[in-house]
């Protein structure tokens, strides 16, 4: 090993290998000294190490971070220039080689390289989880429905069988009504719920009854008899079509006192005995195109038993009488049997009949049973009911000969229907 020529620095000397790790040299550190004079130290004998079982080239042992040759002297002048003197604490850490390694390891632990690729396969393993996820939940809580009146029928191949949900109680009639041979009716039975419900709806309106569950209307005794008028002529007149889309409307409202002394002044009636409520002309102008088709003239109001009346300033319809009605023996039935459409016309088939007291049920209604109690020209087409039968248990009779008629309705532009007429068929 050269002296260096730089008088006051000595090299220093390598230290006495490890005897237990010959293998590897380990990585050098040069520690320099400004000014100082270090006296040189002697190496150590270098103990013999026995050779293994198979011959390998010697390796010369150096100590760790040690420099195991003297640096050139350009190396030397440059090392010697440095400015910054070492502290004597950080001699006294570098004292023991062993300790260096140790702490050069624990500062710079080796950190194992992530693979791009497995964070990628985590990455689409997450994303089909939750594509999966919410394929499951949509299939889950959306569950399909059945319309109650529509022909639909459920293709799932499914063996499952899935429960469903009670839908809302819908009127049907008896389609189709069985062919006795002499009645078939006319177009295509309706399916769709909500037409059958508008026309069900509109008819009811008509009579100025409600259908009930089994479409079966039952007028009582009601003095009112615009229904035989309705079906013998096949219209109304203009006073019960107010009337009854009056009496039906949920759009009544309390009068207020301005309104109130309109009316009595210039209609010449007292309210008092009235429940004071009202219609506003364009809320039955309204319900009244949808029925008619057409527009409500706004004027008088011929007087009938518990019609409504008209004022003109305040536009409302009231019911100026404090009280109507009254009862007779005769009993009015009506059954709605078909809903049919053809092109744009819609039509609904029913089934009349008619009992006066506690005599035979009559195969139709008519004013003459009316006044008279019995007619020359209606047969009868069931006995007498007792209290165990009714207008269900009558109709049910498929055999009997019920006079038949059939509502028509057009159809509007916007796809509902309004009332045309009343035929016989």
């Amino acid at each position: 090993m050269e002296d260096i020529k730089k008088p006051g620095v000595q090299p220093i000397q390598p230290a006495t290998p490890a005897p237990e790790e010959p293998a590897e040299p380990a990585q050098s550190i040069q520690i320099p000294v400004n000014n100082s004079t270090v006296e040189p130290v002697v190496p150590a004998a270098e103990p013999v190490v026995e050779p293994a079982a198979a011959p390998t080239t010697p390796v010369t042992p150096v100590a760790p971070n040690v420099i195991a040759e003297a640096p050139s002297e350009t190396a030397a002048a440059e090392f010697a220039s440095e400015e910054i003197p070492l502290q004597n604490e950080i001699l006294q850490e570098l004292d023991d080689p062993d300790e260096i390694i140790e702490a050069a390891a624990a500062a710079t632990p080796a950190q194992p390289k992530k693979s791009p690729v497995l964070t990628i396969l985590v990455i689409i393993l997450v994303l089909v989880a939750v594509g999966l996820a919410a394929t499951f939940a949509v299939l889950y809580f959306t569950k399909p429905t059945v319309r109650y009146t529509d022909n639909t029928s459920n293709t799932s191949t499914n063996t499952t069988p899935t429960p469903t949900p009670t839908p809302t109680p819908t009127p049907t009639p008896n389609t189709p009504t069985p062919n006795d041979g002499t009645f078939a009716p006319a177009g295509n039975t309706i399916t769709n719920s909500e037409v059958i419900n508008e026309l069900t709806k509109k008819v009811s309106l008509l009579f100025g009854y409600e259908f009930d569950d089994n479409l079966t209307i039952s007028t009582g005794g009601s003095v009112a008899t615009e229904d035989i008028d309705l079906i013998t002529t096949g219209n109304l007149e203009e006073t019960y079509k107010i009337n009854h889309l009056a009496f039906s409307s949920t759009e009544a409202r309390s009068l207020t006192d301005q309104e109130v002394e309109t009316i009595e002044n210039e209609d010449n009636i007292s309210l008092v005995l009235t429940d004071k409520k009202g219609i506003d002309g364009d809320v039955l102008a309204e319900a009244y195109k949808d029925l008619f088709g057409k527009e409500l003239e706004k004027g008088p109001v011929e007087k009938s038993a518990c019609s409504f009346s008209y004022n003109k300033t305040v536009d409302v319809y009231y019911n100026g009488n404090g009280g109507c009605g009254g009862y007779t023996s005769y009993f009015r039935y009506y059954h709605i049997t078909d809903l049919t459409e053809e092109e744009d016309a819609a039509y609904v088939y029913i089934q009349a009949a008619s009992v006066e007291s506690d005599s035979a049920v009559f195969c139709d209604v008519s004013r003459e049973i009316q006044e008279n109690g019995t007619s020359t020209t209606i047969k009868t087409c069931a006995p007498a009911l007792t209290e165990a039968t009714g207008p269900d248990e009558i109709f049910a009779d498929t055999t009997a000969e019920f006079a038949r008629y059939r509502f028509v309705f057009s159809q509007a532009e916007d796809g509902s229907y309004y009332f045309k007429k009343v035929e016989k068929v």
